[in-house]
């Protein structure tokens, strides 16, 4: 406890006396060990919030947390001491000439505040900030994508509102290697390499296929030919018997005129 007492009083004088003072080598930045997907990408990597290591007593007003991303090789070594630090360290790498070859090879982002990163008895150490989330970057202080296939080293840095001053920073993480893109053309897609669980799933849906399809053109074949049209009855009923049918006789008699023989006497 005492050991405890002498190591704060010390960070509270070489913080009074204006010179940013180093985190014990005990907290060092790194990656997030929780199993979340995409942890290191082609251009993004989660790390660890920095939870309960700031002493944001030493702001005034309120304090910014920044992330430092640099290039393992040359990007560290360029890097200014921690004496020289002054406010137009800030500005001095832009994000879109960081990594070029005459860039400085390192930028930083502002990951939050003193309120983003507050320490309490209930806080969940589970928080994870993702370095290289911006992809419409294009300014100094912004975070965004990583080049793939870069090896880069982060650190954390404490200043106050204004980004005047430096309060406080962190070792730098180990070295953090970000994926390299596979070409497509380098992607085997012989059926060889195919699961067996993956080789009978697509035979059966495969054979399947087929039996529809067989019987979609015979179900065309019936309906063409007529099969399933309605047969036509052409025979015809008898008639009901109704019993004895009684017609009538009807007689025709010709009516034949007789002239009538007029016979004429003569008087003597």
């Amino acid at each position: 406890m005492d050991l405890l007492l002498w190591v704060l009083l010390a960070v509270s004088i070489h913080a009074a006396a204006g010179q940013p003072t180093t985190l014990s080598p005990t907290f060092i930045p790194q990656i997030s060990s929780f199993n979340y997907p995409g942890t290191v990408s082609v251009t993004t990597f989660q790390m660890k919030e920095p939870l309960c290591f700031f002493n944001f007593q030493l702001c005034s007003n309120q304090c910014n947390v920044w992330a430092v991303v640099a290039s393992a090789s040359t990007g560290v070594a360029n890097f200014p001491s921690l004496n020289s630090l002054t406010s137009s360290f800030f500005t001095s790498s832009q994000y879109s000439a960081a990594f070029q070859a005459n860039g400085l090879q390192y930028y930083m982002a502002t990951v939050g505040n003193a309120t983003s990163f507050t320490c309490t008895q209930n806080t969940p150490l589970n928080g994870v900030i993702r370095i290289g989330s911006n992809p419409t970057c294009t300014g100094y202080n912004c975070n965004g994508p990583v080049p793939p296939n870069t090896v880069v080293r982060v650190r954390y840095l404490l200043s106050d509102s204004l980004n005047t001053k430096i309060f406080q920073v962190t070792p730098w993480s180990s070295p953090i290697k970000l994926v390299t893109p596979l070409d497509y053309n380098s992607i085997d897609t012989w059926f060889g390499k195919r699961s067996g669980g993956m080789i009978v799933i697509t035979s059966i849906l495969s054979s399947l296929t087929g039996i529809l399809l067989l019987l979609l053109v015979a179900m065309f074949l019936l309906t063409c030919s007529g099969y399933f049209q309605g047969k036509e009855d052409i025979s015809t009923n008898n008639p009901t018997a109704l019993g004895p049918v009684s017609m009538k006789q009807y007689s025709f008699h010709q009516r034949t005129a007789t002239p009538s023989t007029t016979t004429s006497s003569a008087d003597p």
